[in-house]
């Protein structure tokens, strides 16, 4: 006997299937947004039951903002210091332009590496303190 109230199912409708279960599965526990807030219970306020969810989820907030701001700061450190380092071998080389040049190749390496600004700062400082070191060359009657 065949069973009429059940039919083969068509490639698309697997399909169609298969793709709301993994839309499902990706959003699985997302809010919708445009959903209103649920009403405090206790006093009927849509306000305060707002109020109460960022009080909660700020420290959360919070954390995420300080780690975010070590990373930062752990960031500018490591900068610094590949641009002091390639200021000093500058400074080593007495700022001769062909060494500077090289030096300042190098630095563009870094750009591929997640740091754009390396480059732009070794560039500047090796500059600033090639006219200091000039100046101070002059003040002392070296040159």
């Amino acid at each position: 006997m065949v069973d009429i109230g059940r039919q083969p199912k068509s490639p698309e409708t697997t399909l169609a299937e298969k793709e709301l279960e993994r839309f499902e599965a990706e959003n699985e526990g997302l809010e919708v947004i445009e959903q209103k807030p649920e009403k405090d219970a206790a006093t009927g306020n849509e306000a305060e039951t707002l109020r109460w969810k960022i009080k909660k989820d700020l420290p959360n907030i919070a954390e995420d903002i300080k780690e975010d701001l070590v990373i930062q700061k752990d960031v500018e450190e490591r900068i610094e210091t590949i641009v002091n380092n390639f200021v000093k071998s500058a400074r080593v080389a007495n700022f001769d332009d062909e060494k500077v040049q090289q030096i300042i190749g190098k630095s563009k390496m870094y750009i591929a590496k997640g740091y754009p600004n390396i480059a732009d700062e070794v560039h500047d400082r090796i500059l600033a303190e090639r006219d200091r070191w000039v100046e101070e060359s002059h003040d002392r009657g070296m040159h």
